[in-house]
């Protein structure tokens, strides 16, 4: 069986007879889903940490008000539809094709 650490930690010897594509993989497994979103590794795990930490908030806001429900009234809701807006409506950093909107708004 194939361990990741012998993977990472190959020999020349081991990589020509394994022909890189363990390394393709690899590297697949850690950039696909960033770059199906328009970010790279690092980029996509600022964004993720970003989005732990507001959770983070939102769950001490939440917690603090299930017992003093005078405080955090909005607080818990209104990171999430923060964090919704930042994921779902606004989540690919590529630049929109607007080539197909300049025709359309001349026609």
């Amino acid at each position: 069986m194939l361990h990741l650490w012998d993977i990472l930690v190959t020999s020349n010897k081991k990589r020509v007879a394994f022909g890189f594509q363990e390394e393709i993989m690899l590297n697949r497994l850690f950039t696909e889903h960033p770059a199906s979103v328009g970010e790279s590794y690092f980029q996509h795990m600022g964004a993720a940490l970003g989005f732990t930490a507001n959770m983070a908030l939102a769950t001490i806001a939440c917690l603090v008000h299930a017992f003093l429900p005078f405080l955090f009234v909005k607080t818990g809701s209104g990171i999430i539809n923060k964090l919704h807006d930042r994921m779902v409506l606004n989540r690919d950093r590529r630049a929109p094709d607007l080539r197909g909107v300049a025709k359309a708004d001349a026609a």
